[in-house]
């Protein structure tokens, strides 16, 4: 009759723990009971694994003459009886509890929360697809987190950080506009999870100023690993966007209301800079700047008397390689804009070098046309220069000119361009003499004269019209963005293309040995702005052309196109639909920076 009676107890003592478990909320469940006799063990542990799981933990525990008592932080307390349990270990520094029960079963939980976490949305005020975790530890670990993605069926984005911490703010990335995003965060340490939890935040549509994003082929295989970022040009302040694959925004970085960055152009764009951070330019204005993810402004660099426009260049060494004006004298009468390079010494924002181009070319040239206004004259137009580290040189696009490398005493190397109208520099230099020689598959020297004008095509052959975005492959051929605008001299016809020449320096020639565009025609053709570049995991060449791109159905815009540099199979071609410049510059990258 005793036995019968207490197990009676005994089994209502735990009806009462499942059903109060149950019917309760995280903030009002109430378990409050003795466990006098160790029958049911697994339920018990079921229960813990429960509670565990729910975010909550053990606070403390005391032992009596016959039983253990266990506090939790949201629950009351559970007491078991000591012949239920082997041992009980408490890892302080760990904050980790390991109960080995006499069934032989071990339950490891979270003990005296010694972690926790944090968010902050947006907390600059000017990414709104991302925020900031606070992390307090007792001890070091790692963190990783993942966001359900916003299609159905396709994987989530989950990130790992590389480093442990014990007390950090780290950001959260990746987030979607019109969605309530659940982002799962694990703290652990030697594989063991020591805290979880979930953070909720609704997002709402994306605002007008964003464009409209199409997915027209995603080859997941082919395609290199990253994301999109596209240096956007479509209102001010200028606002760069990161896209996925799929076509939906990941990254907005918005400086309305920043009190000095608000009506922000930076005409070319913003890169990632070795160390992982962004940076760029100030147009019309003497700053350069360098961000981190969240848009906080962590250096500043003052070119003194000269002012930015187009590109700012990172070179092997972190000093920086810049395109400014500084509205001196043109042999016109005029004053000169976008005619000078400069390079600023990352540490001390010294100037370290300049090179005026109205010494090394010749400034009377007027092949291509001139802007003229007023008392100015942009005769070259300068949109970008690159370093070449094997020779200590630049190499430096002039839309309106010629591609030219200059030494370190502005000193001709080549040329690059057709051969007609070239005279002599302000230094008394023939320029004709500096002019690179086409050669054909074969290896032969093109000697059409039509051809070297630039007045017809060689098929194995042709100049680039009006050009952006040089650099230098690994195998350090020179790629570039050949616009095509007025190609040999006609307006009949328009493609623009990513094209790779291979320039023997010793001999003065070069070899056209790679294209990709022509045969697209009109629907890839961007008579200004666009980019083009080679990724470093596939070697696919990503070819962007960025302002007025025939998108079909009437849309125009900028496209993205990844192509297999072998193959040139499509592996990735995202259309953007906007009017205008959509941008100069796309980037495909990580989400994160390597240092997280």
């Amino acid at each position: 009759m005793n036995i019968l009676f207490k197990n009676f107890i005994l089994f209502s003592s735990l009806a009462v723990i499942i059903l109060t478990f149950a019917k309760c909320s995280k903030s009002d469940r109430s378990i409050d009971t003795q466990i006098l006799n160790c029958d049911i063990i697994e339920d018990i542990i079921s229960i813990f694994e429960d509670l565990s799981s729910d975010n909550d933990y053990i606070i403390n525990f005391t032992t009596a003459s016959n039983h253990y008592e266990f506090d939790f932080k949201i629950r009351e307390n559970i007491k078991l009886s000591k012949e239920c349990i082997l041992d009980i270990q408490a890892i302080e520094d760990k904050s980790t509890i390991i109960i080995a029960f006499s069934n032989s079963r071990k339950l490891i939980m979270d003990y005296r929360n010694k972690v926790s976490l944090s968010y902050i949305h947006n907390p600059s005020g000017f990414t709104p697809l991302s925020g900031l975790l606070k992390i307090n530890a007792d001890f070091p670990g790692k963190i990783n987190f993942s966001i359900k993605n916003i299609k159905e069926g396709l994987p989530k984005y989950f990130f790992e950080f590389q480093k442990e911490t014990k007390v950090n703010q780290l950001p959260i990335l990746g987030m979607y506009y019109n969605m309530k995003n659940e982002i799962y965060v694990e703290f652990y340490s030697d594989d063991q999870i020591y805290y979880r939890d979930t953070v909720s935040v609704n997002i709402g549509p994306k605002p007008n100023y964003l464009p409209t994003i199409n997915v027209d082929v995603h080859n997941p295989i082919l395609a290199e690993p990253g994301m999109n970022l596209v240096s956007s040009r479509l209102r001010e302040p200028s606002t760069p966007f990161i896209v996925d694959n799929e076509g939906e925004y990941r990254y907005v970085l918005d400086f309305s209301g920043h009190e000095e960055l608000s009506n922000l152009n930076y005409d070319v764009g913003m890169e990632r800079l070795t160390n992982g951070n962004y940076y760029f330019g100030k147009l019309l204005s003497n700053q350069l700047y360098e961000i981190d993810v969240l848009g906080n402004i962590l250096h500043q660099w003052n070119l003194g008397e000269f002012e930015f426009h187009h590109n700012v260049q990172e070179k092997q060494d972190g000093n920086l390689l810049v395109t400014v004006s500084k509205y001196d004298a043109h042999i016109s009468g005029r004053r000169a804009i976008e005619d000078w390079i400069i390079e600023i010494d990352r540490s001390t924002g010294g100037i370290v070098n300049s090179w005026n181009l109205k010494e090394s070319l010749d400034q009377t040239r007027r092949l291509y046309g001139w802007w003229e206004w007023s008392d100015i004259v942009d005769w070259a137009h300068v949109n970008a220069v690159i370093h070449d580290a094997s020779d200590n040189t630049i190499i430096v696009s002039c839309r309106t000119q010629c591609v030219v490398k200059l030494d370190y005493n502005n000193n001709v190397k080549w040329i690059l361009d057709c051969h007609k109208d070239w005279k002599k520099n302000a230094r008394g230099n023939e320029l004709s003499d500096y002019l690179l020689t086409p050669l054909d598959a074969n290896g032969n020297s093109i000697v059409d004269n039509s051809v070297l004008q630039g007045e017809s095509q060689h098929p194995d052959f042709d100049w680039p019209w009006y050009q952006h975005a040089p650099f230098l492959s690994k195998e350090g051929n020179l790629f570039m963005f050949d616009n095509g605008e007025n190609r040999n001299f006609s307006s009949n016809t328009q493609y623009s293309r990513a094209v790779e020449y291979k320039i023997d320096e010793e001999n003065m020639t070069i070899q056209q040995v790679w294209q990709y565009g022509r045969e697209r025609g009109t629907e890839c053709y961007s008579r200004i702005a666009s980019d083009v570049d080679q990724l470093s995991e596939t070697s696919n060449i990503y070819f962007c052309p960025g302002s007025r791109v025939n998108n079909g159905s009437g849309n125009i815009g900028g496209k993205i196109i990844e192509i297999d540099y072998q193959t040139k199979e499509v592996v990735l071609e995202i259309r953007i639909n906007a009017p205008d410049i959509v941008f100069h510059r796309a980037e495909k990258l990580s989400l994160y920076p390597h240092y997280y």
